[in-house]
């Protein structure tokens, strides 16, 4: 079968909508059944007949040529539709639909120049397949040859694909949802911005629309109190009331709209920026996963290629082992022979095992150089990667306490000398003046109070934290720190000496001043994760500074 007629036999479907037209038709019209009539009159039923039955046949042509066309688009709309219900065609479905479209418009253009050739379409529907053979001629389009040719290719793409997709790699798979949010959060974007024009465009009309309000309620205020009312003028007050009023009622109305439409062009907004916020954090979540699963799934190859190393390094072990073994025994067999015998063969097969030996060796250096830098970049101290996790969730763990410890001791230390100042300042008041200083001072203790507390709990959190962290080189700063960081004394309250009690209070200030400072800058020289323990805490410092007799 040639080519036009292969391309005639695939239109089984789409034509035999026609071929049942022809079928079902008859092929002459009679006018006269009376078999009496003069020969002329027989020409007349003759030429009648003629005529009818061409005029019948070019009908039928027609309704056939159109349904050969419709049936194959019919069969191009089915196909198209199928590739787009598809999901797992998303990077596919541009080409394969141009490929339908291009399949169907050539199978049309056959067909035209089929017809144009002179072919009736009783020989286009006489190449139909018939029952037995490639088809059935029916009118379902999913039998359609054309259906055949091309939708087997829809489902084979579809199949690569779902057996592609399930060997890819979840980093990947996240990925793609990622971007694939990610476009859809800028177009939503590009629409909140415009929506937020709109937006501010209401709001403009509905500040005009309030301003004309006003005006229109200053005109109605004015005429109402310039036109006094009596029975000369007042059809014409009324009236000039009455406009005035309607144009308040207009302005109001106009009012009511505008503000309707800036209210709703603001919740269309604000559902967008909702939708953007949403699709916002799904995104997050996705890009984390897409990390996350890619370091899982770098650090599965990585030991992957260390177990494949491993065993290549014991096989390149037991190789050298051989050849080391067969030159020994030569050496051996060799070293046994008399000076006259003939050596000649087993210096050979000496010098090739040596040979062989030497080669092994170099291989096996070169494998455990591998897997040695494979292993340090996996990790140096081939811990594995629970354990890995758990250290640097204690690692997070000690930083959060270290500075959660290093706030506290500042809110004691200010909350101390705030303490001191009070009661300084208490010491120099008469009694009768001095409640609200009592009170004040109260308070600050009992804040100093729960801040000490506080920081003492945090401090055994931190050293059993260290302690958890264990003596590696990742290790923070202060494992052997065995005390809270030295809390500022509170001093008993301060005999009265010579001095006066502002200067008693600008000493004790000054003292603990110097004292925060020095241990700010000793934590600020100690690195974060350093081996050496952290400076033990200075008690005795305030002893170097003692309180005036």
């Amino acid at each position: 079968m040639n080519k036009k007629k292969m391309i005639l036999t695939s239109l089984a479907s789409a034509a035999v909508l026609g071929a049942g037209f022809v079928a079902s038709q008859p092929f002459v019209v009679n006018a006269y059944d009376n078999t009496s009539t003069t020969e002329e009159g027989r020409n007349q039923e003759n030429a009648l007949a003629d005529a009818s039955e061409k005029e019948y046949k070019k009908l039928a042509d027609e309704k056939a040529k159109k349904d050969l066309f419709d049936g194959l688009d019919k069969v191009e709309k089915e196909l198209i539709d199928k590739v787009n219900q598809s999901q797992k065609l998303s990077e596919e479905k541009d080409k394969l639909i141009s490929k339908i479209k291009a399949e169907i418009e050539s199978q049309k253009n056959d067909i035209k120049s089929a017809l144009e050739a002179g072919l009736s379409v009783d020989e286009v529907l006489a190449n139909l397949p018939q029952d037995g053979d490639e088809g059935t001629s029916t009118a379902s389009s999913q039998d359609s040859p054309v259906n055949k040719t091309i939708e087997p290719e829809v489902e084979a793409k579809i199949k690569e694909i779902e057996e592609k997709e399930a060997n890819r790699p979840l980093s990947e798979k996240f990925q793609d949802i990622a971007d694939d949010l990610n476009g859809k959060i800028e177009k939503l974007k590009e629409k909140a911005e415009k929506a937020k024009q709109d937006v501010e465009a209401k709001l403009d009309i509905k500040k005009a629309a309030e301003v004309t309000l006003e005006k229109a309620k200053s005109h109605l205020k004015s005429v109402k109190k310039d036109n006094t009312i009596n029975d000369v003028n007042k059809q014409n007050v009324e009236r000039l009331i009455a406009e005035a009023q309607a144009v308040v009622d207009a302005s109001q109305k106009a009012l009511t709209q505008a503000t309707l439409a800036a209210e709703e062009s603001y919740t269309q907004l604000g559902g967008i920026v909702v939708e953007i916020n949403a699709l916002t954090d799904t995104y997050n979540e996705s890009v984390a996963k897409a990390e996350e699963n890619k370091k899982l799934e770098e650090a599965a190859e990585n030991e992957k290629k260390a177990e494949e190393l491993q065993t290549k390094v014991v096989d390149l072990e037991r190789e050298v082992i051989t050849a080391q073994n067969e030159v020994d025994n030569l050496k051996k067999v060799l070293a046994g022979l008399d000076p006259d015998d003939d050596t000649e063969a087993i210096e050979a097969k000496l010098k090739e095992g040596e040979a062989k030996l030497s080669t092994k060796q170099a291989e096996l250096a070169k494998k455990q150089t591998e897997l040695e830098k494979l292993l340090d970049s996996l990790d140096p101290e081939g811990k594995t990667q629970d354990e890995l996790d758990k250290e640097a969730e204690l690692d997070n763990k000690v930083d959060a306490l270290q500075s959660k410890v290093a706030d506290l001791e500042k809110e004691v230390f200010d909350t101390q000398t705030k303490v001191d100042k009070l009661k300084t300042r208490l010491a120099g008041l008469e009694p009768e003046n001095s409640s609200s200083v009592e009170d004040e001072l109260a308070e600050a203790e009992k804040t100093l109070a729960e801040k000490q507390s506080e920081l003492e709990k945090t401090q055994k959190e931190l050293d059993a934290a260290l302690n958890e962290l264990g003596p590696d080189g990742d290790e923070p700063t202060q494992p052997e720190k065995p005390a809270p960081a030295p809390k500022p004394e509170n001093p008993a309250p301060a005999p009265k000496p010579e001095k006066s009690a502002d200067q008693q209070a600008e000493e004790d200030y000054a003292r603990r001043t110097e004292e925060e400072y020095n241990r700010l800058t000793q934590q600020q020289q100690q690195p974060p994760k350093a081996e050496k323990p952290a400076p033990a805490p200075k008690p005795e410092k305030p002893a170097e500074k003692p309180k005036a007799e």
